[in-house]
């Protein structure tokens, strides 16, 4: 009985490690690509503050 309980635990471990990974990696992208969008958005501004002050 004791085998199969420590079997479980360590099989619900491994899964909510693989769950955290899994959500560790979907923020990241998340978060890069709000960077990029940001990049993007503040790019566009500097050029139009250029092209209305030039």
């Amino acid at each position: 009985m004791s085998h199969i309980a420590f079997t479980l635990s360590k099989l619900n471990f491994v899964s909510s490690c693989v769950v955290y990974v899994m959500f560790k990696h979907a923020c990241l992208a998340k978060n890069r690509l709000y960077l990029l969008s940001n990049i993007n958005v503040i790019h566009q501004r500097c050029w139009f503050v250029k092209k209305t002050l030039l």
